[in-house]
């Protein structure tokens, strides 16, 4: 029954439709992927021009969805004094591989100095501005921004981004799962309690059985 119940769930879910992620065709973020990536960030070679902001998404990401307004808003605001790209790694994998993409959405700051800094507050446009105007990527730590794939990085995006199964399923599972394993273990603990119930009740009827005893043989004697 545990079981019919989860296949029936995970079936639910992955039958909803989540909606693609786009960027207007017009956009002035510079939309990056797999095959232009090098020739257009130059990030991993020296004497970097301009910081680079950018934001790795998903087509199905629901949170990816608001951003792309205020991407775009980060474009006007920093006026080209730094570039604002995006990019969709779930589709562009090799990119995602490399950077160790492993949710969405990601927002990665890279210095001029080839030093990469994951954005990890609220996603909202002042959080983003004072992260870059404050220098709070600073506070961070650093990392060397990678010119080939790290191989691990590339197996723990796989183990986290699931490529092959949509994310709401695999919460879907993960709830399911775990609420079974929590009704399993109530299950235990009550048939455990009702075991050492049972356990003293037939102990005490042995002890008043024997009681019984010795009194009927004092009466007879």
């Amino acid at each position: 029954m545990k079981f019919k119940l989860l296949f029936v769930i995970l079936v639910l879910c992955s039958s909803q439709d989540m909606p693609d992620l786009e960027f207007p065709k017009q956009t002035p973020v510079i939309m990056l992927n797999d095959n232009n990536w090098d020739a257009i960030t130059h990030l991993g070679n020296e004497g970097l021009e301009k910081p680079w902001f950018i934001f790795f998404w998903a087509p199905w990401c629901k949170g990816c969805h608001r951003i792309v307004k205020i991407w775009e808003e980060m474009v006007t605001i920093y006026n080209g004094t730094i570039n604002i790209g995006a990019i969709d790694t779930y589709n562009q994998e090799l990119i995602g591989d490399r950077i160790g993409v492993t949710k969405y959405p990601t927002f990665v700051f890279f210095d001029t100095d080839n030093r990469m800094y994951f954005f990890n507050e609220s996603t909202n446009i002042g959080n983003f501005t004072q992260f870059v105007d404050e220098k709070k990527y600073l506070h961070l730590e650093p990392y060397d921004t990678p010119k080939e794939i790290d191989h691990f990085k590339k197996w723990l995006r796989r183990i986290f981004s699931l490529k092959m199964v949509p994310v709401y399923v695999v919460v879907a599972f993960i709830v399911v799962l775990t609420s079974l394993c929590i009704y399993g273990n109530k299950q235990e603990k009550k048939d455990k309690s009702e075991a050492k119930r049972v356990r003293l009740e037939l102990y005490r009827k042995s002890l008043e059985q024997k009681e019984r005893e010795e009194y009927l043989k004092k009466k007879r004697d």
